[in-house]
């Protein structure tokens, strides 16, 4: 049986996610949701780095990628401040697209194409209820709420 072995001090704190990317065979890309921002790993987790450049909040609860990721290269978080932010760039710079209440953490989030690839939604999870954002591509947004599923 494996075993953990510390790579860092207690940089980043509480991890509430980690992520592999879509093709982390080839690319050995991951990234964890941390207290303390977003940290990313070029080598397959061996060693990791801040890539918080563009966020407004450093507790970051939630990270999804796009199904495009292959292709576009990009990435979503979710903070506890209830900030969406995206990265189209594989985590070097971040923008803030919606803000969806103060106080109100992300917890969850996931990114899916409505119809066709020019429709993209991203689903969110904000204090127990479930959101969403439509036309992530174009930052142009129509929000509903509803109780979970």
């Amino acid at each position: 049986m494996g075993h953990w072995v510390p790579l860092a001090g207690r940089q980043g704190g509480t991890v509430p996610a980690v992520v592999l990317s879509p093709i982390f065979m080839v690319d050995r890309l991951a990234f964890a949701a941390t207290y303390a921002g977003i940290f990313r790993s070029r080598d397959g987790g061996s060693s990791w780095e801040p890539s918080n450049e563009g966020l407004g909040s450093y507790m970051i609860q939630s990270i999804a990628f796009s199904p495009r990721y292959p292709v576009d290269h990009t990435l979503y978080a979710g903070a506890a401040d209830g900030g969406v932010y995206r990265s189209t760039d594989s985590g070097d710079k971040w923008e803030l697209l919606a803000r969806l209440g103060s106080g109100s953490a992300v917890t969850d989030l996931g990114v899916l194409y409505v119809h066709d690839i020019s429709a993209l939604q991203m689903v969110v999870r904000v204090d127990a209820k479930i959101n969403s954002l439509k036309d992530l591509q174009g930052k142009r947004f129509s929000a509903g709420s509803g109780d979970p599923a």
